[in-house]
């Protein structure tokens, strides 16, 4: 089922608070209600990646392609965020976040969704879910939206083991914002495996930093 765009107009904060979240193990509990099971997170090159999974209370069903949530999720650069979720049903998830100012950004969200009754073509039955998983998607979205909207930057953050690769993750996101020929710079500072303590990884051999 194609997405459709859900234009969420402007964020008035700082994209590097958005992009913080694709280490945020901590939140995942809390903000989602996500009981995580596995997570770790990956930089290379252009790359920021998150791959995690665990139950979760909206986007999971007992009739669905999976009884957790698995979400592989990977920042394109630092604005284009995509996300292959397998819960309910198999999807693939967009966000896309553009500067405006120092301080403000346009986001937007889109939900493309596998055919849910497993059909060649698609048919109305499968818009309606597919629209409905949207719903459900977005929901989820804008827990976090609703702390961006409310939060302070966070200039230096008191970050401890438990977190998740914050200061990896903000050193990869330099590379965009300084000259292209100091991207190696700032990948050697940043680019590998990172596991929460406590947390079991994704995969079964990453290299834990």
């Amino acid at each position: 089922m194609h997405w459709k765009f859900d234009h969420l107009g402007i964020l008035n904060q700082h994209p590097q608070e958005v992009i913080d979240n694709i280490c945020d193990y901590g939140h995942l509990s809390p903000i989602h209600g996500s009981t995580v099971l596995k997570y770790e997170n990956e930089f290379k090159g252009h790359n920021a990646i998150q791959r995690q999974c665990g139950p979760h209370r909206t986007l999971v069903g007992e009739d669905g392609v999976s009884p957790v949530l698995h979400t592989i999720t990977i920042y394109h650069g630092p604005g284009v965020l995509i996300s292959h979720l397998t819960g309910l049903y198999d999807a693939v998830m967009m966000i896309c976040n553009t500067p405006v100012d120092d301080g403000s950004i346009k986001v937007w969200h889109a939900l493309l969704v596998k055919s849910p009754s497993g059909s060649k073509v698609a048919t109305h039955t499968d818009m309606v879910a597919a629209r409905h998983y949207q719903e459900m998607a977005l929901t989820a979205f804008a827990q976090d939206f609703e702390v961006w909207s409310h939060k302070a930057a966070c200039l230096n953050g008191l970050f401890i083991p438990s977190d998740g690769p914050f200061m990896k993750a903000r050193i990869w996101y330099k590379q965009f914002y300084n000259p292209r020929a100091k991207k190696n710079e700032y990948l050697e500072q940043c680019e590998g495996y990172y596991v929460p303590k406590g947390i079991a990884p994704y995969t079964e051999t990453p290299v834990e930093a």
